[in-house]
C-alpha cells in the first residue's frame, strides 16, 4: 500500500461502495507504530519516500477512524485476484511503482485502475502525469511495478455495490 492512498479507500467506503483490500501491509500496524512500521515493512528507501510525500498522522488516524468498516485480507494478491474480480464486474485499484512503468530509476508510488485483461496484457486506467486511458500494459512489465521493490509490496483494492 501506499501510505498515501489510505484516506482514498476511507472516502470510497463513504460513498457507499464496499472495499476488499488485498495485500500482507498491515492496517493495524500501521496505525499502532506509524513510520516504524514502514521502515520495517517496506526498508529505508521506500518508507523514506512514503514519509517524505505522505501526511502519515493523517492517514494513520484515518485508518483508526474506520477501523473494521474496511475489509481486509491479509496476503500478498495475486493475478487471479485482479481477473476474478474484474470477471465480476467489480473495479479493481492496485498501487504500483509508476517509474518501473515509466522505464526510469527511483520510486514513485501511484495507484491506477485496472478495467481488463486479454492475452498478455493488463488494461490500466492510468491517472497520470499525463493521464492514459485503457493503457495496455505486458503483464510481466505490470508485475515489476506492482511487485516493487518485492512482492509483498502488492496490494488490490477491490470495489463493489
Amino acid at each position: 500500500m501506499d501510505v498515501a492512498h489510505c484516506g482514498t479507500h476511507v472516502a470510497i467506503r463513504s460513498k457507499g461502495l464496499h472495499i476488499h483490500i488485498i495485500e500482507l501491509f498491515s492496517n493495524k500496524s500501521f496505525v499502532d507504530f506509524g513510520e516504524q512500521y514502514l521502515r520495517e515493512y517496506y526498508g529505508e528507501a521506500v518508507a523514506r519516500e512514503q514519509i517524505a510525500h505522505s501526511a502519515i498522522s493523517i492517514e494513520r488516524e484515518r485508518l483508526r477512524l474506520a477501523g473494521d468498516e474496511l475489509d481486509q485480507e491479509v496476503r500478498i494478491p495475486e493475478l487471479r485476484d485482479i481477473y476474478a474480480a474484474l470477471d465480476t464486474s467489480c473495479l479493481v485499484m492496485c498501487t504500483i511503482n509508476a517509474c518501473v512503468l515509466a522505464g526510469t530509476e527511483g520510486y514513485i508510488g501511484h495507484y491506477v485502475l485496472v478495467v481488463g485483461y486479454e492475452n498478455e496484457s493488463i488494461i490500466i486506467h492510468d491517472p497520470g502525469l499525463p493521464g492514459i486511458a485503457y493503457r495496455e500494459v505486458p503483464v510481466d512489465l505490470f508485475e515489476m511495478a506492482w511487485g516493487y521493490p518485492d512482492a509483498k509490496s502488492k496490494s488490490a483494492v477491490v470495489t463493489s455495490r
